[in-house]
């Protein structure tokens, strides 16, 4: 589940999750919507869900609001929707329009991001993205350097994508998102999160715009229409992964940053070669479609989960996809075949009538299933969620239950969470509770409550205390944390600073205190021991083409250690 934390200057929110993958997604996709955001006075309630702020029954609760009302001439129009509180509609405001013709955007974005320690040589990172959007063309070029290498250009990554009605074709490193998340995944394997919203679209195929060398792919892909909706795809890409001399791949480096030899004990480079198609077809509101790729690892390795040397050899997969919605409610489900012929898949459904929102989501991977791109598969594991939540105008109630079953030691686990939002004036009050049953044990394991005043449309302050536990040892470790947070967003610039304190025992209690590093990017603070950190970020947008933000960070753990960040955004 994805809680969202506070808002950051450019309007992009810091998300509370502790899947850095999925992170990196939802950001690339504000950042996108930043730059072209939504006409809520068109969209329909497929494409307002774009937003991961929005919900299906939100969506829709705006559709039928501007069919009564002949339209919404503002975003504070938002707020005589049913569900949309304040802060939820400051949330919403930066992506989306409610002007008929949209402003015509730069063909050309250029990025420019450096972050070094003041105190420490050798420590200074460098990102650059440039993009270019002229008609039919996009293109994107970026290169980045991280602490652990020497040359400014030791990793880089370009692509384009020609489209002409509704072929398109992508040359270089590209993103193929075809809205399933047990076959096909732009993220690549070792990564498991089931955010239904996340899976159950389609994003198709785009240029690659990440620094996650482990995600995306390098070849060429085609689609078109005739009358089938269709995709071929070829990638051919150099993979960082660590494997040990038994063979065994320990991780990869999903941390974003690309890695060299230099900088890890052992390390190997392995090769990814794919070639595989996608077919779909929607008749009203059912899509279903059909996938199946080939392709081979090298050199051979094997899952640290795994019994099967499977990985160093030529593999083919297959499956089926299938989403059905009408006003109201959404299903999805795909199924697919892997190694040895196991069989297994991921569903859900939700069902939205306001103020009520419910959905379950879950997946079923049996012991030996392997989808080396599948972003969902979990090797011997079953996993179900459910999610209900009551939003009314002043009080948002939610609950989640996580049920969790390794079918490898047949063990099952608990988690349920349940939440409150509470909006009365210039206040807006959160607080979020978790407790995890296992083996016939349970424990609160976690507890969070916020406080934001808003002044001012331009002005507000932020106190968050948050707890965790490990009911695993006895004693049980424990963390704390507290915050705060003032901030000032305006149009043209913005302000915020940050002071928190953290008391934490062990690293399994370990806090995660999500924060806006430069806009687009989130950079993840995980607090233990015993200290203190802070920042404070400013953002200046003098001209309508230009946007200039610095921050500078400070940790107090086992030493104070600084690091000051500067990025520029230039539109021409």
């Amino acid at each position: 589940m994805i809680l969202f934390l506070l808002v950051c200057l450019t309007g992009a929110d810091a998300l509370e999750t502790e899947d850095s993958a999925r992170v990196d997604i939802i950001l690339h996709e504000l950042d996108d919507l930043r730059r072209h955001p939504i006409n809520i006075n068109e969209a329909d309630a497929e494409e307002l869900c774009r937003l991961p702020f929005l919900d299906q029954g939100l969506a829709e609760a705006i559709v039928r609001y501007r069919r009564r009302a002949g339209g919404l001439r503002d975003p504070d129009d938002l707020r005589r929707v049913p569900g949309i509180t304040l802060a939820l509609m400051e949330q919403v405001r930066p992506y989306i329009r409610t002007s008929v013709r949209a402003v015509s955007p730069r063909p050309v974005t250029q990025r420019i991001r450096l972050r070094a320690d003041p105190a420490r040589s050798g420590t200074n990172e460098l990102y650059t993205a440039t993009k270019v959007n002229n008609g039919d063309l996009r293109a994107a070029l970026i290169t980045e350097k991280d602490p652990r290498e020497s040359s400014y250009l030791d990793y880089w990554a370009a692509g384009l994508v020609t489209q002409y009605g509704e072929r398109l074709f992508a040359l270089g490193r590209y993103d193929l998102d075809l809205g399933a998340g047990t076959m096909l995944s732009s993220m690549g394997s070792f990564f498991s999160t089931l955010d239904f919203r996340m899976i159950s679209r389609e994003r198709g195929i785009k240029p690659y715009t990440s620094t996650l060398e482990n995600g995306g792919f390098f070849g060429a892909a085609f689609s078109d229409s005739i009358p089938l909706r269709y995709t071929f795809f070829y990638s051919n890409l150099d993979r960082d992964g660590r494997i040990d001399d038994d063979g065994n791949a320990r991780s990869f480096d999903d941390s974003g940053d690309h890695a060299d030899s230099a900088g890890l004990a052992r390390q190997d480079r392995i090769n990814e070669d794919l070639a595989g198609y996608h077919i779909r077809h929607r008749i009203g509101g059912l899509k279903i479609g059909h996938s199946a790729y080939t392709g081979a690892y090298r050199p051979a390795f094997a899952c640290d989960d795994s019994a099967y040397d499977f990985y160093g050899h030529r593999f083919w997969m297959a499956g089926v996809d299938m989403r059905y919605g009408v006003p109201g409610f959404l299903v999805f489900s795909e199924l697919a075949r892997s190694h040895r012929d196991r069989i297994g898949g991921i569903f859900g459904f939700s069902a939205a009538r306001p103020p009520l929102f419910f959905q379950v989501a879950g997946k079923y991977f049996p012991r030996g299933f392997f989808s080396p791109k599948g972003g969902e598969a979990l090797d011997g594991h079953s996993i179900t969620t459910i999610t209900a939540r009551y939003r009314s105008r002043i009080v948002l109630l939610g609950s989640e239950t996580i049920v969790r079953h390794d079918l490898r030691d047949d063990s099952t686990r608990y988690d349920v969470t349940i939440w409150g939002e509470k909006e009365a004036g210039m206040v807006d009050g959160k607080i979020l509770l978790r407790w995890r049953w296992n083996d016939s044990r349970s424990a609160l394991t976690g507890s969070r409550a916020t406080i934001r005043i808003t002044p001012w449309r331009l002005l507000y302050a932020e106190a968050r205390l948050e707890d965790k536990a490990d009911p695993l040892p006895d004693p049980a470790g424990r963390g704390f944390f507290g915050g705060l947070e003032i901030g000032v967003v305006g149009q043209w610039f913005g302000f915020k600073t940050r002071l928190g304190w953290f008391d934490v025992d062990d690293y399994a209690c370990r806090i995660i205190a999500y924060e806006p590093d430069l806009p687009g990017v989130v950079n993840n603070r995980v607090l233990y021991n015993q200290g203190r950190y802070g920042f404070i970020l400013g953002t200046i947008k003098p001209v309508a083409w230009g946007e200039l933000s610095v921050k500078y960070a400070v940790m107090d753990r086992d030493s104070l250690t600084g690091q000051i960040g500067g990025q520029v955004d230039v539109k021409w």
